[in-house]
């Protein structure tokens, strides 16, 4: 079924981290057999990578050539985005249903116990600015702080919530 992300900006705001992080470590996706890995692995490249943030960032538009990628890149969020964007029997994907994927079933991915702290970063969580240095920034979460990107967010500015996938703030709340 032909599906239509409204705003690829903001779906990439959350993707991306994801995106990187298995780049980075395809030892690790080997190891865990993720069934995804050969295709993810064909098309990844920094080249890519590269335009991708520049697309989060609206330095770039996407071209249906990337958009073709993303299922191949995130599959999962993929197909559940595709059940929830249906609408009115067309299928839609608003920056509400991108929302509530990645706040909600993105939540209950789970890795083995020895995974643990990997998934555990790939939890969306919701924190506080206390540092910015650049483009990063120093962020509360919980008990813990985290270095992290904060790229893809206009103006950041200390004490200010925002909420965050692995090593990036994908938005302000």
């Amino acid at each position: 079924m032909e599906y239509k992300i409204k705003d690829l900006s903001y779906f990439l705001r959350y993707a991306y981290p994801c995106i990187e992080f298995w780049y980075k470590n395809k030892k690790l996706a080997e190891k865990l057999k993720k069934p995804w890995r050969k295709d993810f692995y064909k098309i990844v490249s920094p080249r890519l990578l590269k335009k991708l943030r520049e697309i989060v960032k609206k330095e770039e538009k996407a071209s249906k050539r990337i958009e073709s990628k993303l299922e191949k890149l995130v599959p999962f969020a993929i197909n559940f985005l595709k059940i929830m964007g249906k609408e009115k029997g067309t299928l839609v994907i608003d920056n509400k249903t991108i929302r509530n994927y990645f706040l909600t079933f993105h939540q209950k991915l789970e890795g083995s116990k020895k995974n643990k702290k990997i998934f555990g970063l790939c939890k969306i969580k919701k924190g506080k600015i206390v540092e910015v240095k650049g483009k990063y920034g120093k962020v509360k979460i919980g008990k813990e702080y985290r270095r992290v990107n904060l790229e893809f967010i206009k103006n950041p500015k200390v004490g200010e919530k925002v909420i965050v996938h692995f090593f990036y703030a994908c938005e302000k709340i």
